[in-house]
C-alpha cells in the first residue's frame, strides 16, 4: 500500500485501517501545525499475523520510496519535569485547517480531550517525576478532578493506563470539520509490535 493510501483509508476508514495497521507516531516538542513525514516504517519486516503493515508519522526523514507530507497538528507532551496544576492543564485547540493529529507515544502518559464549541481541546500528560503518581493514578486523578485552564467542565474523555497495557498512539482525524481522536493500543514500541486494541477516544 502506498503512503498516499494509507493516509486515505486512515481518515476515511480510521477503525478498520488501526485494527490492521501499526501506525507509530513520533510527535514534536511544541504543540503547533506543522509538516510530518508519512510513510512505511523503516524496520517494517512485511506481513504478520494481526498486522499487514507498518506506516510512521514522524517529523525527520522516513526511508521509504516517496513518503506523503502532510500538515497536522502536533500536540507536544508535557513532560513530568515541567511543574503541573492538574485542575488547571495547559491545552491545545484542534480546530479546521489540518485533517489529522499528531501526538507523541504513550507509555503510561495520559491524553484527554474536551469538546469546546466547534474546537477540541487535548494535552498529553507525562506520568512520574514531579506528578509524584504513576500513569493508573494520573488517570484516575484527571477523571476525578481534571481540569483544563480557564474552562470550568470537567474532560470528556482521559485515555490512559488501563485503556493501554504496553503503550499506545493516539491519532486525531477530522473529517467534514469533526474531529475523532482514535487510540491504538501496541503490545509494544517499535514496528515489531501486535495490534492489541482500537478506541473511539471521542
Amino acid at each position: 500500500m502506498t503512503p498516499k493510501t494509507a493516509l486515505y483509508q486512515l481518515k476515511n476508514d480510521t477503525q478498520n485501517f488501526l485494527g490492521h495497521n501499526v501506525v507509530v507516531c513520533a510527535g514534536g516538542a511544541t504543540s503547533a501545525q506543522r509538516p510530518f513525514n508519512f510513510g512505511m516504517h523503516g524496520a517494517h519486516l512485511g506481513p504478520r499475523a494481526g498486522v499487514n503493515e507498518v506506516f510512521t508519522f514522524t517529523t525527520i526523514p522516513v526511508m521509504t520510496p516517496s513518503p506523503e507530507k502532510p500538515i497536522c497538528d502536533n500536540v507536544r507532551m508535557i513532560p513530568n519535569t515541567e511543574v503541573l496544576d492538574i485542575t488547571n492543564i495547559p491545552s491545545y485547540s484542534l480546530g479546521p485547517g489540518c485533517d489529522f493529529m499528531i501526538t507523541g507515544q504513550l507509555s503510561g502518559c495520559a491524553f484527554c480531550a474536551l469538546p469546546q464549541g466547534n474546537n477540541l481541546l487535548v494535552s498529553h500528560i507525562q506520568p512520574g517525576g514531579l506528578r509524584n503518581m504513576d500513569g493508573a493514578q494520573l488517570k484516575t486523578a484527571l477523571v476525578n478532578t481534571g481540569r483544563f485552564a480557564g474552562v470550568n467542565a470537567a474532560l470528556a474523555s482521559v485515555y490512559g493506563r488501563g485503556d493501554y497495557a504496553a503503550t499506545a498512539y493516539v491519532i486525531g482525524v477530522c473529517r467534514g470539520g469533526t474531529w475523532e481522536l482514535w487510540g491504538q493500543a501496541v503490545s509494544g514500541p517499535g514496528a515489531g509490535a501486535n495490534i492489541v486494541s482500537v478506541t473511539r477516544i471521542i
